[in-house]
């Protein structure tokens, strides 16, 4: 993100007279060598720090830590003795009690005094005046000098013309906890529009930490003039509540706070014994406006490099992805919380058989659950891979990762792990789930998970076949791939995010599928999200030459089930992320629509092809599961918004559907079809469906449309529950 301000190595020291008893007064009185009196006092020492557009900071410290003096040299109304500030903006308001205000005239005219302070025209303020003096509620008082305000007004006033004359940046020293409760209450949620806007930084000094936390997405801890940490606002907060409760020392949170990684004769050391892994100065990957990842590279060798990724769930718990660059010689040791047990279900693995489309699927499946002393962690296996990618004259990029091998090289001890890597790879992977609670609390949910995913495996299902890196789940591609390899995997959005994993959430409740959904989502909307659907990155050569359809292109069965499995995982837990993906995706959807020639169309009924070219006029097949996964997507988000655009949407793939009903089911061979397509102007029929797979999803519609319309009578997915 762009720095908007860069202190580097600022100081700023007092000097102020020393306090002088009589005695010693007339002492020096009649001293022939003169005593200096001036006394230094460093209010900062040596602080570093950036602060980055459209984020919310909070200054935190004890009294006299020097967030108020900080906060006025932020802002240029004093300048630091020693070091630098560089800025990078036009306007800037410190909103502190008595700062920028004449206390000799009205209130009405520091409206304008302040408001040309902040770099505003005459005009510009006239046209916020009477917002301004309605929201400050300060009445025939705006009138009256301000050396008659109460701290409060003085406060109501300052924060009315900051919010209403917008600067850049808006720095805020303690003015939240001033004034009646009403008011607080009412500067607080103006506050929260301030924050919502992401053009404007906001940097906020307050000793309350419930403000702290709620408001800001960073923190920047000083102590006596010296900065503590700068980062995570939720790390940096626990610490800092422990030290003010006497639980551990200023120098022990030092320590705490201080990176745990360092590298030696080529060996990367980690310590996550106590649930956290601290990277300073760590890239920061953020879904509106809240960081999850935190990344960093480490150079071991000269072409050799270790990423790590740290991924804070919700609920705290922690997904570390380690990708190994130029893997030769490479060794990582981390030390963990004492182990207490572990779980290896290998045993359970068979062989796959060779699908004549996907080839041999050469992946297992996690290596261990470890049973921690406070918690406990979940360690996947070594995968070695190469990328791979094919440009095209139109700039299109095709990519992919070729799989080499997967290895279990991880040992463990008492409190440790350790993972050795194999010579001459390019690139290798493994992640660590951890948690300071039990990922499974009851052994045979674990059990019976593990047998699900093995069984699955053994049957070729890809989707519960995969390795991870922090940008998706990677599964077997089929061999017609670009650029070609036997071994390609790419992106499925659906291994971690679909209905049978959140079945086991449901069911169990326990923490481990909660972190497997979520962790999915958040892959999904970091790293992947494009105007509400996700984009296949890798080029399917059957596509383009049955099609003509190229990269980049959306694949809508992918798409809808992670939407559909996404939206019952929030209605249960809550809508963590604070956003509903539905609409954005729908209305993808009735863009294309309003292009006739990218739907299937007849009369006033439509659907919607598998694989969608945006401005393309080129048909895939269509598949029957997915229009009933459409129509149940368009019927949640009428409920929800009671928007026409949604319900006419779903309206007209029911017309579709109600057109075609009798050619998804062949009464002569009973069979049940599931594809359609066009060809030689004609609708073709074909490719048989699981009638139990087909049941399912009707069954669910029908629940979606009984809550929605309340009158579910003869119906068309009637008709086809009948059939089945």
């Amino acid at each position: 993100m762009e720095e908007i301000i860069k202190a580097e190595d600022i100081e700023l020291v007092y000097q102020s007279a020393e306090s002088l008893s009589i005695k010693k007064a007339i002492k020096m009185l009649f001293s022939k060598d003169k005593e200096n009196i001036l006394v230094k006092f460093k209010a900062l020492d040596k602080v570093s720090f950036s602060i980055e557009k459209g984020r919310v900071y909070g200054i935190i410290g004890n009294n006299g830590a020097g967030k108020s003096t900080l906060l006025r040299i932020l802002s240029g109304v004093m300048s630091p003795t020693a070091g630098k500030i560089e800025r990078n903006y036009k306007t800037i308001n410190l909103l502190a009690l008595g700062v920028g205000f004449s206390r000799e005239i009205s209130g009405y005219d520091n409206i304008f005094l302040n408001g040309m302070l902040l770099g505003f025209s005459k005009e510009e303020i006239g046209e916020k005046l009477k917002d301004i003096v309605e929201y400050s509620e300060l009445g025939d008082f705006i009138y009256k000098p301000m050396k008659t305000y109460s701290s409060g007004m003085v406060s109501r006033l300052g924060f009315s013309i900051a919010i209403h004359l917008k600067p850049e940046v808006l720095l805020i020293d303690e003015v939240l906890s001033v004034g009646d409760v009403k008011f607080r209450e009412k500067s607080f949620n103006s506050i929260r529009r301030v924050i919502s806007d992401n053009d404007t930084t906001v940097v906020i000094v307050s000793h309350s930490i419930a403000q702290i936390k709620d408001l800001c997405d960073r923190v920047i801890w000083i102590e006596k003039g010296e900065l503590i940490a700068a980062g995570d606002t939720k790390n940096i907060l626990e610490t800092y509540t422990r030290v003010n409760n006497e639980a551990i020392t200023l120098e022990q949170a030092k320590e705490e706070i201080r990176e745990n990684i360092r590298i030696e004769n080529n060996t990367l050391y980690a310590d996550i014994s106590t649930y956290k892994l601290v990277l300073n100065n760590a890239e920061e990957l953020t879904y509106l406006n809240k960081v999850y990842d935190y990344t960093k590279i480490f150079q071991t060798e000269a072409d050799s490099s270790i990423k790590i990724t740290v991924r804070r769930l919700p609920n705290d718990d922690l997904i570390i992805y380690f990708e190994v660059n130029n893997s030769e010689n490479q060794k990582i040791k981390i030390k963990t919380d004492v182990i207490k047990g572990r779980n290896n279900f290998d045993k359970l693995y068979q062989k796959p058989a060779y699908s004549p489309q996907y080839g041999e699927n050469k992946l297992t499946g996690p290596s261990s659950f470890y049973d921690l002393e406070n918690g406990s962690m979940l360690v996947s296996k070594v995968v070695h891979y190469r990328e791979m990618e094919a440009i095209y004259d139109d700039g299109a990029k095709s990519v992919l990762k070729e799989f080499k091998y997967e290895r279990n090289p991880i040992k463990s001890d008492h409190n440790s792990l350790e993972v050795e890597f194999d010579r001459g790879t390019e690139k290798a992977t493994f992640f660590i789930m951890l948690s300071k609670q039990k990922l499974f609390r009851n052994f045979d949910n674990m059990k019976s998970y593990m047998l699900y995913h093995f069984n699955n495996v053994y049957n070729n299902c890809l989707r519960s076949s995969f390795f991870q890196l922090p940008d998706g789940a990677y599964t077997k591609l089929p061999y017609s791939i670009d650029p070609f390899t036997r071994d390609g995997y790419n992106i499925n959005i659906t291994a971690n995010v679909n209905n049978d994993i959140f079945e086991f959430y449901q069911s169990t409740n326990e923490r481990f599928y909660y972190n497997t959904i979520m962790n999915g989502i958040l892959q999904r909307y970091i790293y992947n999200d494009s105007k509400g659907v996700f984009l296949e990155k890798h080029m399917s050569t059957t596509l383009r030459d049955t099609t003509g359809i190229t990269i980049p292109y959306v694949n809508i069965n992918s798409n809808e089930l992670f939407l559909l499995a996404q939206n019952d995982f929030f209605d249960s837990v809550g809508s963590i992320l604070n956003h509903n993906p539905i609409p954005k995706y729908l209305d993808f959807l009735i863009e294309v629509a309003e292009n006739r020639n990218n739907v299937y169309t007849i009369n006033n009924g439509f659907f919607f092809p598998v694989f969608i070219k945006e401005k393309s006029a080129v048909l895939s097949e269509a598949l029957l599961v997915d229009q009933i996964n459409t129509a149940r997507l368009a019927l949640k988000a009428f409920k929800r918004y009671k928007t026409e655009k949604y319900k006419e949407l779903h309206d007209n793939i029911i017309n579709m559907l109600v057109y075609t009903k009798d050619n998804w089911f062949d009464k002569e061979t009973k069979k049940l079809y599931c594809r359609m397509s066009i060809k030689d102007s004609e609708l073709n029929f074909y490719g048989e469906i699981s009638s139990e797979e087909l049941l399912k999803r009707l069954l669910l519609y029908k629940d979606d449309y009984t809550t929605v319309f309340n009158d579910f009578n003869g119906n068309v997915i009637n008709d086809f529950i009948q059939i089945l």
